[in-house]
């Protein structure tokens, strides 16, 4: 009884949603033009959009859009640009931790996304992944896919040196020391060092995985300790085992450097085991990934993105509506075949999640691997933490707290203890 209920009010929510959206288009075809900012520079990505955006003029002739793409890096940069001017675009895609921030900028007010949440099926998305954007008695954004940050480890190349299959990261150390043979071009593992957001992100795993934190439960600074030094030691000592130039290597160069086989093991999105898949599809299976932990955890950084939609748009109407539409059974599919395992499903369209599998390679060729990543979705993001949504959680990724100050540390330019001073410190003038 209470699933017949609940059908017949979900399809009365989409039902008045739809009119809803409907009643501003009432002015026959006015041309609308919508301005998408997507704040990833992967080149598949557009593609994906355009198509999208293509398909949904079938059914909207007088919409038309403008799709920017960029990098993270640079959308840290341009969302409070483009707010203070006036000019931001009327869809987003957003990292739910900056969201909270994006929307407290005076001028950035982000429209509530509770309509299309509730269109779309408030229970279908994941539980995690939807109370993430919640911020101020709304939905700051749609959720769309996480982005969990693994361990991906060559097992052919353990079994050949006699190594077991790695649980802590004292195991991960002695691999990489064992694996390092630069005479012969082969290096012990990738992991970026360039001041940058895979840096960051690259080094979260190893400090949430154990135990670490950059902020409280309350929001207060907790990353001078022995747990964050220790994590600092350990990426420092892991760093020692990567090719030439890692100094200056970021997501691209990581992923490269695995997928050539010129690295044994990489720390990465879980895209990196597609591209592995794609230059050696020979090797099937070989291939393992885990969260490696010192304490028993299994806690990764927890990258969650999806669409928001700004208050000041003309066109919030035609704007949910697209938003919507990209949640489609085929368009979802689309989306997640994009990614390449770069975005993990938080939209339970199981149509759209097993077309996306049976068109992806990699995951017929692990699907030991494909179901870890599945499973896991517990993990923290830096400036949200245990802490929670918050305006001032984007400020630490936005001026490159983390990753800043990691650079300079494998450049030698400061020690172990006056990293996490210096990280510490940061953190207490944007919380404190």
């Amino acid at each position: 009884m209470h699933t017949l209920f609940g059908s017949i009010r979900r399809a009365m929510t989409a039902a008045l949603f739809a009119v809803s959206l409907a009643a501003p288009l009432a002015h026959a075809q006015d041309p609308v033009k919508l301005t998408l900012w997507f704040t990833d520079s992967r080149a598949q990505y557009k593609t994906w959009l355009e198509k999208s955006a293509a398909e949904f003029r079938k059914t909207h002739p007088n919409v038309s859009f403008e799709i920017v793409q960029m990098s993270p890096n640079d959308a840290y940069i341009k969302w409070p640009a483009s707010i203070a001017a006036g000019n931001q675009p009327d869809i987003t895609w957003m990292f739910f931790a900056f969201s909270a921030w994006v929307n407290d900028i005076p001028g950035g007010a982000l429209a509530p996304m509770d309509d299309v949440v509730n269109a779309l099926g408030k229970e279908k998305f994941h539980p995690d992944g939807l109370s993430a954007w919640r911020y101020k008695d709304k939905y700051l954004g749609v959720p769309y896919t996480r982005q969990p940050f693994y361990l991906f480890w060559r097992k052919d190349k353990f079994a050949a040196a006699g190594l077991p299959a790695p649980k802590t990261w004292d195991d991960i150390v002695n691999a990489a020391k064992v694996l390092h043979k630069p005479e012969k071009g082969e290096y012990g593992i990738a992991i970026a060092g360039k001041n940058d957001w895979t840096v960051r992100q690259n080094f979260e795993l190893v400090l949430y995985s154990n135990g670490g934190h950059l902020l409280t439960k309350d929001g207060k600074a907790a990353f001078d300790n022995d747990v964050g030094r220790k994590a600092i030691d350990i990426y420092t000592e892991l760093f020692k085992y990567t090719p030439p130039g890692s100094l200056n290597a970021a997501y691209a160069e990581v992923n490269r450097s695995f997928a050539t086989g010129t690295a044994a093991m990489a720390i990465s999105l879980p895209v990196a085991l597609s591209q592995f898949h794609d230059a050696n599809p020979g090797k099937a299976g070989q291939v393992g990934a885990l969260i490696p932990s010192d304490a028993g955890l299994a806690l990764t950084m927890q990258n969650n993105k999806g669409w928001s939609v700004f208050e000041k748009s003309k066109h919030q109407a035609e704007a949910k509506q697209f938003v919507q539409f990209l949640y489609e059974t085929e368009q979802y599919a689309r989306g997640l075949e994009a990614s390449a395992l770069g975005g993990l499903a938080l939209y339970d369209d199981k149509q759209a999640i097993e077309m996306y599998f049976d068109r992806v390679g990699s995951v017929k060729a692990y699907p030991d691997v494909v179901q870890t990543l599945l499973s896991n979705h517990s993990g923290y993001y830096s400036g949200i933490d245990w802490y929670g949504q918050n305006p001032k959680g984007g400020l630490v990724g936005s001026k490159g707290i983390v990753e800043r100050n990691l650079n300079m540390h494998l450049a030698k330019k400061q020690d172990t203890a006056q990293t996490a001073q210096a990280i510490q410190r940061e953190l207490r003038e944007i919380f404190d």
